[in-house]
């Protein structure tokens, strides 16, 4: 795994007890999990400066979390390749968090992980390090429509049954005065 990018007032500092709170975030590409990342982390740093959080990407390629770390203090970014979306234990997920968080003392460990690889990513987390964790899952309108239905095709009623947490679709801006970021419900310190 290539080293984290840290923000320019980010060092390494002692290690705290007890595991980091854990969240992973997934859904399908586009569904807003990055925004959501984004106006969470703003929100917990708002309420304490300090807080440190950590933000491990299983996301194929570029981010916007990384030009996002680099102008927030006490945020650091991770990206972890999975070679195969269906074989997340290649992709050494409890080995990275570990490693992460050990290094950065972080508070909050995020997870951006697409909905595809959850199942799997989650079974080896949870085996390999027990930590207390939470889904949330950030929904597209195809996921949202499907949502509504009497049944659900497989898999999707597989990830959704995984999450603690469902964020809606963005509504369609019809205005200059729409809103731009989900309303759902926010972690707390």
């Amino acid at each position: 795994m290539p080293p984290p990018v840290r923000s320019p007032e980010v060092s390494p500092v002692e290690v705290q007890s007890g595991p980091p709170r854990t969240v992973f975030v997934t859904g399908p590409r586009g569904a807003g999990k990055t925004r959501w990342l984004q106006a969470r982390i703003h929100a917990l740093r708002e309420t304490r400066a300090e807080l440190r959080c950590a933000v491990l990407s299983v996301e194929e390629g570029r981010t916007r979390m990384e030009e996002f770390v680099r102008n927030e203090p006490g945020v650091t970014f991770g990206k972890l390749v999975m070679p195969c979306m269906c074989c997340p234990a290649l992709a050494g997920l409890p080995r990275a968090a570990s490693e992460m968080v050990r290094a950065t003392a972080a508070e909050f460990l995020f997870v951006e992980v697409p909905a595809v690889a959850v199942a799997g990513l989650l079974q080896e987390f949870d085996q390999a390090l027990a930590w207390p964790r939470e889904v949330v899952l950030c929904l597209d309108r195809r996921w949202a429509t499907l949502r509504a239905r009497p049944e659900l095709p497989y898999f999707h009623a597989g990830v959704i049954a995984l999450a603690d947490v469902i964020v809606p679709p963005e509504p369609i801006a019809t205005s200059p005065a729409a809103p731009t970021t989900p309303d759902a419900p926010s972690l707390t310190l």
